[in-house]
């Protein structure tokens, strides 16, 4: 049975077996040319072939074209990673030079500045998450015997978790032998210190020859500063006895009569009024005498003491996250203390009555 019941336009002898794709005339098969995916008769062919040969040309210029536009993207992508991979390395550069002038001061960066190379004469013991760089494997093992257990207690007791502290890598601790190989190390260094943290490094310094305490208090002291710098990130937007007060408030919770009875005699003064105001406490003085800077201390300790015993640790690093943003120290205080605390001379004023 034949679908097509028409005879072909050209012979009408002839039955017609299709039709052609463009004037929809009936054609026998041998009027009709299969051109792309349709037949067409002769008076319509030559135009079904021009137009699939334009559409060809269409469709390779459009492949070409979409080559091109692949192409130039790979060259802006490689050209933009050879700017960024170019100012990355000018800008690790000068981070390096900045912190080679200001180690010693509260300075932040996003990446932690390595010793590399200064080390080299050192022994390294590596625990969970330190790197304990010595000379004597006595003073290593002292060191290193408490670090995890005072690590995991700091950072509970700051409410901190240990992946905001961790980013950087390990915290690094070096024992330097004296004063000559810590200025080998770190430039602008004040001589007679027993410990010191620098945050570029992500590193505690202890000083062997000037250490003459609990070394287990120093490094307490020193790794509260180490952990809270690494938290806050740009602590030198924060009030110095701020982070001395902490760090000394942990070093009681280790060991609390080891250090009341370290400023015994300045908390003494204090409560008879003789301690400094708050607001002259931003920064400790270069100039400042043996006798100030122990005042300093010891007031800094009892301030954060008094703050965290009556209102809280949360409360406390919520002012910290506050002034790290940059936000002024009066407003901070009232923000989060209200209405206990309105403003840094309210906290002085209710600071000092409790000592009373």
């Amino acid at each position: 049975m034949r679908d097509i019941e028409e005879h072909c336009k050209n012979h009408p002898i002839l039955m017609a077996d299709g039709r052609c794709a463009s004037c929809w005339g009936y054609f026998c098969d041998a009027c009709l040319d299969d051109i792309g995916e349709h037949r067409f008769c002769e008076a319509c062919a030559p135009a079904a072939q021009q137009n699939i040969e334009e559409t060809n040309a269409i469709l390779e210029r459009a492949a070409r074209t979409k080559l091109d536009i692949r192409l130039l993207l790979y060259a802006l992508i490689i050209m933009l990673g050879v700017v960024i991979g170019g100012s990355i390395i000018m800008f690790n550069g000068g981070i390096e030079q900045f912190f080679t002038s200001y180690v010693a001061n509260y300075q932040t960066t996003t990446k932690a500045q390595a010793l590399g190379a200064k080390l080299n004469s050192f022994k390294l013991l590596k625990t969970d998450h330190f790197n304990v760089y010595y000379h004597s494997a006595d003073l290593a093992a002292a060191v290193s015997a408490p670090l995890e257990s005072r690590y995991q207690a700091i950072l509970g007791d700051l409410l901190i978790y240990q992946k905001d502290v961790m980013s950087r890598g390990k915290f690094n601790i070096i024992i330097v032998k004296d004063d000559a190989e810590l200025q080998s190390l770190f430039s602008d260094v004040l001589p007679n210190r027993v410990a010191m943290t620098d945050y570029a490094t992500k590193s505690i310094v202890l000083v062997e020859a000037n250490e003459t305490g609990n070394i287990t208090i120093d490094l307490t002291h020193e790794l509260t500063h180490a952990i809270f710098f690494e938290r806050m990130t740009s602590g030198n937007k924060i009030p110095q006895w701020i982070h001395e007060g902490l760090a000394s408030f942990e070093e009681g919770k280790y060991d609390s009569s080891a250090v009341d009875s370290r400023w015994a005699t300045y908390g003494a003064d204090i409560a008879r009024g003789g301690g400094l105001a708050l607001s002259e406490m931003a920064q400790i003085k270069s100039d400042s005498s043996p006798e100030e800077v122990n005042m300093f201390y010891a007031e800094s300790r009892s301030v954060v003491a008094y703050m965290i015993n009556n209102y809280g640790m949360l409360k406390f690093m919520r002012l910290a996250t506050r002034l790290q943003a940059g936000r002024d120290i009066d407003s901070s205080i009232k923000t989060i203390y209200s209405p206990d605390l309105t403003s840094l001379n309210n906290l002085q004023g209710r600071w000092q009555e409790s000592l009373k």
